[in-house]
């Protein structure tokens, strides 16, 4: 849910274990709702329902059927996908959009009714719309191409790394976090080097079209694909710091920016908070572009190379696979059962 900039925050100053929280340890780090009645008052009658919705606290018993079921819901996730990407590399991008409907809408109503929905005007979720644009309105376009790619296999792959996401099956939140960084990533792995002919038509550009189609220069990754990320960020800032700067702070909204600066001790929220408050944002989107851009840059080795590529995916995974590992071995496994208030139960002797 967070952009690239986050892991310039956990690896100078943040905690050390704040990308592995667990769901009913994160509930605590909400910030204080607006009086319920006064909420409501303001609010639709919809966003009433959700909330009371939202507050069904589950029984330990319904707690753990859950868990088990989004395991193993993960699981046949990971092997669909696996198989799909292998036999059909060309149409993983209906898969993933399939996932992504169910996903982000998921988590649209789970934030909307925690006041956390400004999340999701992060980079991240733009690069999403960017790659769904591509794929399904113009997939023979070379400039959109270059540009999705580039913002994609850059900032947004990289993001798996810098924001240690993991691979917690049973999480819905860490699953679509994990979800919204390495999809992506595949379908453009996939729609580079194994783009599906019946929609991307080559037999119908002409030489010119195809060879724009499949080069890309230095200004095409570093300036060209920066565009669309500086609309981004314009847009951004217009919408979070200025049209509803009065919002957030009346109703309790949480923002990335909020959540970055929170921590007086780390390099980057001082480096924010040492400029006058108004041109706190101005520094905070600075550098999120400088980290974006250097990101950016290294799209161009993947463009040229599939075997670079292929190499810097499977790094990712493993990240994720390992931040996993680490979550349910040194975290997950010695608090579950004692959030739960269940007793755990005497382990059976093998003989």
């Amino acid at each position: 849910m967070e952009p690239f900039s986050e892991g310039l925050h956990k690896v100078v100053g943040g905690s050390t274990d704040s990308g592995y929280e667990s769901d009913s340890e994160a509930s605590v780090t909400e910030s204080p709702r607006a009086d319920k009645t006064s909420v409501n008052q303001r609010e639709p009658v919809l966003r009433s329902k959700l909330k009371k919705l939202s507050e069904i606290q589950l029984k330990p018993e319904q707690v753990l059927i859950r868990d088990k079921l989004g395991f193993f819901l993960g699981v046949v996730n990971l092997c669909l996908s696996a198989y799909w990407l292998g036999g059909s590399p060309q149409t993983f991008y209906k898969y993933y959009t399939a996932k992504a409907v169910v996903l982000y809408g998921s988590r649209f109503y789970l934030y909307r009714s925690k006041n956390w929905h400004y999340y999701m005007l992060e980079f991240c979720y733009f690069a999403n719309i960017l790659l769904l644009l591509e794929v399904w309105v113009f997939p023979q376009s070379p400039t959109f191409h270059k540009i999705v790619f580039a913002q994609v296999a850059g900032p947004l792959t990289w993001s798996i790394v810098a924001l240690r996401n993991s691979l917690v099956l049973h999480s819905l939140d860490k699953i679509t976090s994990l979800f919204m960084h390495i999809s992506p990533a595949l379908v453009c792995w996939a729609w580079r080097w194994y783009p599906d002919p019946s929609v991307v038509k080559f037999d119908q550009m002409s030489a010119e079209q195809l060879k724009a189609y499949n080069t890309a220069s230095w200004w095409d990754i570093g300036v060209l694909s920066m565009s669309s990320y500086m609309i981004w960020v314009v847009l951004y800032y217009i919408k979070v710091f200025v049209l509803s700067q009065d919002n957030v702070k009346n109703k309790g909204y949480v923002t990335l920016f909020q959540y970055m600066t929170k921590n007086k001790k780390s390099l980057f929220a001082r480096v924010v908070m040492s400029a006058p408050e108004v041109l706190q944002p101005v520094v905070y989107m600075g550098i999120h572009v400088v980290l974006c851009w250097l990101a950016t840059m290294t799209a161009m080795i993947w463009w040229h190379s599939k075997t670079a590529h292929t190499l810097f995916l499977i790094f990712c995974a493993s990240v994720s696979a390992w931040n996993g590992a680490t979550y349910y071995f040194d975290i997950f496994a010695r608090k579950y059962i004692q959030s739960l208030g269940i007793e755990p139960k005497p382990a059976k002797k093998v003989e």
